[in-house]
Order: C-alpha cells, then structure tokens, then sequence
C-alpha cells in the first residue's frame, strides 16, 4: 500500500464536513428555541467565512 498524503482541496473538503456535521447534530436546543434559525444562519456564515480565508491562504484554483 502506497502512502500518499491528502491534498488542499481534500483537506478542506473534509474539514467543511466534519464543521457542518458538528453544527447540524451537537447546535443546542437552548440556542435555537432563543434566536431561532438566527443561529444556524450565523454558524453557517461563519463557516463559508472560514472556507473563503482558506481557498484564499491555499489559493486553489
């Protein structure tokens, strides 16, 4: 077996999979019942923010 390592856009791909699981499964219920769908929304927000940052330091085309 050959081992090769993972590349940006893989590397990235699975960390916004593991964000989004995270904030779909383990967003408390105390947070949404206060601000709503508010909540999601700005987890969300904040995570394509994050995304952008890094397609931008790893400049992937």
């Amino acid at each position: 077996m050959i081992n090769k390592k993972i590349g940006n856009l893989e590397a990235i791909a699975l960390i916004v999979t593991v964000m989004l699981n995270h904030i779909i499964l383990n967003l408390p219920k105390g947070i949404i019942s206060s601000t709503s769908s508010g909540a999601i929304l700005n987890t969300i927000f904040i995570s394509l923010i994050a995304l952008r940052y890094c397609v931008l330091n790893f400049k992937i085309t």
